[in-house]
């Protein structure tokens, strides 16, 4: 029963005043987040922390948490402002960029399995975690802006909680987010017997795998540890607002898990690098090698007319001889 002085009083499907704190934490939280991922991104370039597979992949990662971070950011959640344009472009926003988090967990997710269970290294099927990860989401995403289902929820725009709503929200996130959670515990849980087990029949294999769950088992698991704590929480909060008027406390929790996602992930990627490479020496080290690498392609380019970047590879000295070159940087092992 809604009369009109209900209506009035109500302000992003919250009375005014709490909606008001409810800003407030949303943009107080979320400013924090941009600034994290904005640290990460720079220790990862000056570090020059993207030639491995893996890295490419959480690389790929951090940029998606990042897009959801502003996109979360970027709207007031005024209820006159719902069913607008920009309301709409949140809710695609939104959806796209945390189905890709989704989807780039996945392709984590499967690198460990093949790493630790397979030993094989999947980095030549990169184009194909790209495609997943960037396509994938933009198709499913547009399905709720076709039958206008992107409506204010909380604070900010996603899926409507209209009926057809409610059915997007499990079949074009829940569900696939359980089912991925469900996934990725199976897979750890997996490895981890595999490995036990291959470790008490060759005695030998111990030293080398025990070097591959330092190396590559224990940091990625804790980017799904973080997202299926992420994905649970916001899967009762969600259970919580459809069984119930929606509350000022779980209105929070879920601002809150939104807006400390990017800053989770962002501390997950600094706790999981090699910290003693972030020297001052390091980080100069990455400032100078892309300022000769930037001078080298304008000169490239005034000299020949076009710019080949990939002749430059990542993380080489401009001026390293080709038979001192490092590995190969699509090669994991």
């Amino acid at each position: 029963m809604n009369t009109t002085n209900e209506v009035e009083l109500l302000d992003c499907d919250l009375p005014i005043g709490e909606c008001e704190i409810a800003r407030k934490v949303k943009y107080g939280l979320s400013s924090l987040s941009v600034v994290v991922l904005l640290m990460a991104f720079s220790c990862i370039l000056l570090l020059r922390r993207f030639q491995l597979s893996h890295e490419r992949i959480l690389c790929n990662l951090l940029l998606a948490t990042f897009g959801y971070t502003i996109t979360f950011l970027s709207f007031s959640g005024r209820p006159e402002d719902s069913g607008t344009p920009s309301c709409r472009a949140q809710g695609f926003f939104l959806q796209f960029f945390c189905f890709a988090e989704m989807i780039w967990i996945c392709n984590l997710t499967i690198f460990v399995y093949f790493i630790m269970i397979k030993e094989q290294n999947t980095s030549k099927h990169e184009k194909l975690y790209t495609v997943l990860g960037w396509i994938l989401p933009a198709i499913v995403a547009c399905v709720p802006l076709f039958t206008d289902d992107y409506k204010l929820s909380a604070a900010f725009c996603w899926i409507s909680s209209s009926t057809t709503g409610n059915i997007f929200r499990i079949l074009l996130y829940f569900a696939p987010a359980i089912i991925v959670d469900i996934g990725m515990v199976g897979t750890f849980s997996y490895v981890i017997w595999k490995t036990r087990k291959r470790s008490d029949r060759n005695r030998s294999l111990t030293e080398t795998n025990s070097q591959q769950l330092k190396e590559y088992f224990v940091p990625l698991a804790g980017y799904a540890a973080a997202y299926l704590l992420l994905t649970l929480s916001l899967f009762i909060t969600r259970l919580t607002q459809i069984s119930q008027t929606i509350t000022f406390g779980n209105a929070m929790l879920l601002l809150v898990i939104n807006s400390l996602w990017g800053t989770i992930v962002s501390c997950l990627v600094l706790l999981t690098s090699n910290r003693s490479n972030f020297t001052r020496k390091q980080f100069a080290s990455g400032l100078k090698y892309y300022k000769t690498l930037l001078k080298r392609i304008i000169s490239h380019e005034a000299s020949s007319g076009s710019g080949l970047i990939e002749e430059y590879m990542p993380g080489t000295p401009l001026d390293t001889p080709a038979s001192t070159l490092p590995r190969n940087q699509n090669n994991d092992n």
